[in-house]
């Protein structure tokens, strides 16, 4: 009886957490900027590089690598420099989702 107990104890918990993320995607879906946020990280994306791959090399170097906030503050970084719409793009955006996330304790 005891493991039953806990194990709907933690089922509860685990259901209490999903509920509360759902609200927040909820909320996020519901806001028109997300879309514009998408679409402008999209072309920031494709406008990068060549190639997926040298996207993906440039951009963990520009937001990982070379990102001056320690291991576990890298979100710290509004925008890497560079000449590529995609920093503009970070820069304009990451502020304010950061912020949700601060906000949400997540």
């Amino acid at each position: 009886a005891k493991w039953t107990s806990y194990k709907d104890l933690l089922q509860r918990k685990y259901n209490s957490i999903l509920l509360w993320h759902k609200g927040f995607i909820a909320s996020e879906a519901s806001d028109p900027g997300l879309v514009e946020a998408i679409l402008a990280f999209k072309r920031g994306w494709e406008s990068f590089a060549d190639t997926d791959a040298a996207t993906r090399t440039g951009l963990q170097a520009a937001y990982i690598t070379d990102n001056p906030f320690p291991t576990g503050n890298k979100d710290g970084l509004d925008f890497a420099e560079g000449t590529e719409e995609y920093h503009q793009i970070h820069k304009n955006y990451h502020p304010k989702y950061r912020k949700i996330l601060y906000e949400r304790e997540i």
